[in-house]
């Protein structure tokens, strides 16, 4: 790809330091463009945007092809008549070379349904972009080289807390490369205090274009306003909490929740009203199923550790460190001996049966280990909890390193509705940044969580276990994920990205790796009677 025979340098998979160090600048008679990039290998496509922010940044580089625009898998029936897509393995007899889902890159599934990275490519390949320039003014930038904005028709809405208080359209005429600052004074709703305001601006056709309908929204953002303020924990002024200890487990009385911790101070059992709220202890996680890029870096090999300190987790009991009367504090220290790291676990409990949780993770700074997978807890609930609403990014699947297309807002739908059906089996529906989530029956009842100021969260009829294979992969697909009578639930502080610079090696960008050490987070969780 060096060799004068191209007129342009087309050095597929490149990463943004190599071609920094060993292109930019060196061969100036030549434009570059991937002719391959941005692996579409599963649960991939990370960090597109900071790769388009170099393109657009440095003049040499056009731009690249994406590997591949869909999965290439077949349907295959099964004896009992359940239909599936196959790939690589499912059609050869026993011991003829297959590629196993090396032909699932794609950025749809085969019937073009997309997957959630499609969402992140079509915000970054917008060329109609805003900016906010201070108070009520803000600036479109034209990034066609052609055609101007006469085209669409320019649609805002203020948000305030994720709901849509106020709309507007605009008819904004930018010429191509050009830019244009434009002023919504006395247009905007009065910024209340304590409130989170974000104003999204659409661009959609104002008539038919190939392939396009009216309205067709084309380009996006998300410009925040004013962030909102960290939801502080209250101690009740009315009802009490009492504690009764018994050898190194504890139960807590508040209002009309019992919470029982055991023997290891693991939080077991949350009822509210006579409702068990929990069908597993609350504990520690750091492992999230491999996604076909964690294979390719042989994440589940370098990080098993991880994996083995969740399962094998030692806690070692409850302890009362404050009680008033109408709060109380205990305190759970919990052994992580397989990554030399210990956690202190703090849990607040008002009259009101919320819990504030505080975890606290110390690792031996000696220890060598990858990338945390995860930081986080998992839980258990009952299947009937199922009515999730959430205000965070969404509403598609979104990571750590792909989540530019997701704005944030109110969204809600039922816990299934989260997941998302890779052919192969691996880590999905996560969504990020999230200010609140609950939990709820048909009848109003479960859970509200709470970030201190925001957490990652999934949550699904499955446990992790049921889309990780172990340390190799398997000859698994999406219908061999069995459907359980629960919801397993991640309140996590953050994921490594999911990268995909490609699926052979390639880890996230370092930004975006969640590095081993001292990390602290927050939450907390509300009882909801249905009222």
């Amino acid at each position: 790809f060096k060799e004068k025979h191209t007129d342009s340098v087309t050095w597929m998979y490149a990463r943004m330091d190599k071609i920094e160090r060993d292109y930019l600048g060196k061969d100036p008679e030549r434009p570059f463009i991937w002719i391959e990039y941005s692996h579409a290998m599963g649960n991939s496509n990370g960090n597109i945007k900071d790769l388009w922010d170099m393109i657009r940044k440095e003049r040499q580089m056009q731009g690249g092809f994406i590997w591949d625009w869909m999965d290439q898998g077949l349907i295959k029936t099964r004896e009992d008549g359940t239909e599936f897509w196959a790939y690589g393995g499912d059609f050869e007899p026993e011991g003829v070379y297959n590629d196993g889902n090396f032909c699932l890159n794609g950025l749809v599934n085969p019937d073009r349904s997309p997957h959630p990275a499609l969402f992140e490519v079509k915000k970054v390949y917008q060329d109609v972009h805003f900016s906010h320039k201070g108070a009520q003014q803000f600036e479109l930038f034209n990034e066609y080289f052609f055609i101007d904005t006469s085209g669409y028709q320019i649609a805002w809405d203020v948000l305030e807390d994720g709901t849509v208080i106020k709309s507007g359209n605009l008819n904004l005429q930018v010429k191509p490369q050009a830019s244009m600052e434009f002023d919504l004074q006395g247009q905007l709703p009065e910024l209340k205090a304590g409130r989170e305001y974000f104003i999204n601006f659409y661009a959609k056709t104002n008539k038919a274009q190939p392939l396009v309908e009216t309205g067709y929204i084309l380009a996006s953002e998300q410009i925040l306003l004013q962030p909102g303020t960290i939801s502080e924990f209250a101690s009740s002024n009315k009802g009490s909490v009492t504690v009764n200890t018994k050898g190194s487990g504890a139960q807590v009385a508040a209002g009309e929740v019992n919470i029982a911790f055991d023997q290891q101070g693991y939080l077991t059992s949350y009822i509210l009203s006579g409702n068990e709220l929990l069908k597993s202890p609350l504990k520690l996680n750091f492992w999230r199923a491999p996604t076909d890029n964690d294979f390719g870096n042989k994440l589940p090999k370098r990080g098993l550790a991880w994996k083995e300190a969740t399962q094998n987790q030692q806690g070692q009991g409850i302890q009362v460190i404050d009680q008033q009367n109408n709060s109380v504090t205990l305190q759970q220290r919990v052994a992580l001996k397989q990554i030399d790291a210990e956690a202190l676990v703090s849990y607040l409990i008002n009259a009101d049966g919320a819990v504030k949780i505080d975890v606290e993770f110390t690792q031996d700074s000696g220890a060598e280990l990858s990338e945390m997978p995860r930081f986080g807890t998992n839980l258990q609930m009952p299947y009937d909890y199922h009515q999730v609403t959430y205000y965070g990014r969404g509403p598609h699947e979104n990571y750590w390193d792909r989540q530019d297309s997701a704005f944030v807002g109110l969204y809600q739908g039922l816990v299934e509705d989260l997941a998302f059906a890779y052919i192969r089996p691996q880590e999905n529906g996560n969504r990020s940044d999230v200010r609140w989530f609950s939990l709820l029956n048909d009848k109003g009842v479960g859970l509200k969580f709470v970030g201190e100021p925001s957490l990652y969260f999934s949550a699904h009829h499955q446990l992790i276990e049921d889309f990780d294979p172990g340390i190799e992969k398997a000859q698994r697909h999406y219908i061999d994920v069995p459907k359980r009578d629960l919801i397993n639930v991640n309140v996590d502080y953050k994921q490594s990205g999911v990268g995909g610079d490609n699926s052979w090696g390639a880890k996230a960008l370092d930004k975006y790796l969640l590095q081993p050490g001292n990390h602290r987070y927050s939450f907390q969780f509300h009882p909801v009677n249905g009222e």
